[in-house]
């Protein structure tokens, strides 16, 4: 699988696998081992390729009425493609192209891309793909696994965000039966999206990190120690280099503070190179686990900026 000049999958035996991963690793190229029960797209399926097809020309196949691009080719698929099922054998055996079908799509600069289903990998690996011109739109139609949000209005959201874009919206059929919508007038000025509200750090909220893990929350027997001033320019100057690894490895041109990492595109993999880079910028301990629980700046940049005080006190402690 080829989704971007930056991100493919390998299938094969666990030995060659395994002397890759040793080999990436060597060379500084981030990688991880993906736990897939089935090697789709690989010789591992050539001895159903035979069945399958003989299952598919059991099928009535027609030409599509919308265009469809083949992740064989990254082309538009042609009528006799579409009703062979030698082409879907084929398609169960071949490397899916993901980023050559991206080039095709970005030949139009205006087009709005959607992600129909759940989860927002694909999403991100539009974002991410370097040769994405600028107008194009990638926008994800239901929330992230890691984020706790409500469909619907992760749905809906992707409607604002859609009609942004400058797509057709069908009002009243977003709208369903329900009662008749009226417009709100809306204050004159413009909204400049701060918050006055005095909370506790995302990053202390109770809870485990993970499902069975541990609680960030100190405890009351361990009361936390209070924060020295953070070293190498203090709050401003962490938060900008958590900034810097979000926009250098999202692709993205601005991060707000509070923009969460997975609405921006981010994916395990993502997560995994960020704290890699702020382990070593910060030179702290740095659980990927904390990534998922705060995936945003202000809140990972909070979780380090405590790591930092611990660490300042330890070493004015030292004799």
């Amino acid at each position: 699988m080829v989704n971007g000049p930056a991100q493919c999958v390998i299938a094969g035996p666990p030995e060659p696998v395994d002397r890759l991963m040793s080999r990436l690793a060597a060379d500084g190229v981030d990688a991880r081992l993906l736990h897939i029960p089935v090697p789709a797209h690989s010789r591992y399926v050539e001895p159903i390729a035979a069945e399958f097809e003989q299952e598919v020309a059991r099928l009535v196949l027609r030409p599509p009425d919308i265009p469809l691009l083949s992740e064989i080719t990254g082309k538009p698929l042609t009528a006799g493609e579409v009703t062979s099922p030698a082409y879907w054998a084929s398609h169960l055996r071949h490397t899916v192209r993901f980023g050559d079908a991206l080039e095709t799509l970005f030949a139009d600069a205006d087009r709005v891309i959607v992600e129909v289903g759940p989860g927002q990998a694909l999403t991100g690996i539009v974002r991410r793909h370097p040769h994405r011109p600028a107008g194009i739109t990638a926008v994800p139609a239901l929330p992230h696994p890691e984020e706790h949000a409500s469909d619907l209005a992760a749905l809906l959201a992707a409607v604002g965000q859609l009609w942004s874009a400058g797509a057709g919206v069908d009002w009243p059929a977003s709208h369903g039966s329900g009662p008749d919508r009226r417009r709100v007038p809306l204050p004159a000025y413009p909204f400049q999206r701060r918050r006055y509200a005095v909370e506790p750090p995302p990053y202390l909220s109770a809870g485990p990190a993970f499902p069975g893990g541990p609680s960030l929350r100190p405890s009351a027997a361990s009361p936390r120690t209070t924060p020295a001033p953070a070293p190498a320019g203090g709050t401003d100057d962490v938060r900008t280099r958590v900034a810097q690894a979000f926009r250098q490895q999202l692709g993205v041109p601005e991060v707000g503070p509070e923009d969460s990492f997975f609405s921006l595109g981010g994916d395990s993999v993502i997560a995994a190179q960020i704290v890699r880079l702020l382990r070593h910028s910060f030179e702290v301990q740095l659980p990927l686990r904390v990534m998922f629980r705060n995936p945003t700046v202000t809140g990972l940049a909070g979780y380090i900026e405590e790591q930092l005080a611990v660490l300042a006190a330890a070493k004015e402690g030292t004799p």
